[in-house]
């Protein structure tokens, strides 16, 4: 089979889409729409369903503590995923250790009984990530 990768320049017209075209996968920085038409041995060509590529935000991770970020001796702290929105995922980590999270969700309800950095991973509905 070969492969044609092509970009809706206008609506309803195709134009083949820059770069390598001709490959199974293609790789674009270039928002708009695309379609491949895969031609078989036989000559016979198929057309995909065309796909939207969207320029998207990088989430800000940004972390509020209630009722303080400095506690005076042992006590509960609550971390609050301020960007934190519908489609997004907020895991909750300490002292820069990345594993298994300590918890996931928009707030976060720990016990503090010594000096502790927590951090925020805060994920986007597509993906991207960005830590605090």
């Amino acid at each position: 089979a070969t492969y044609l990768w092509e970009f809706e320049s206008s609506p309803g017209n195709w134009v083949p889409a820059a770069g390598t075209n001709n490959l199974i996968n293609y790789t674009t920085t270039v928002v708009g729409f695309y379609h491949v038409i895969i031609t078989g041995p036989n000559g016979c060509k198929c057309t995909s369903n065309k796909v939207e590529v969207k320029a998207v935000t990088k989430p800000k991770a940004l972390i509020a503590a209630s009722p303080s970020s400095k506690l005076c001796g042992p006590g509960l702290v609550t971390l609050s995923s301020i960007n934190h929105l519908p489609g997004y995922n907020s895991d909750w980590y300490a002292n820069g250790i990345y594993g298994a999270p300590l918890s996931s969700g928009m707030m976060f309800m720990t016990s503090v009984s010594v000096t502790t950095v927590f951090n925020l991973v805060l994920t986007n509905e597509y993906g991207c990530t960005d830590t605090c």
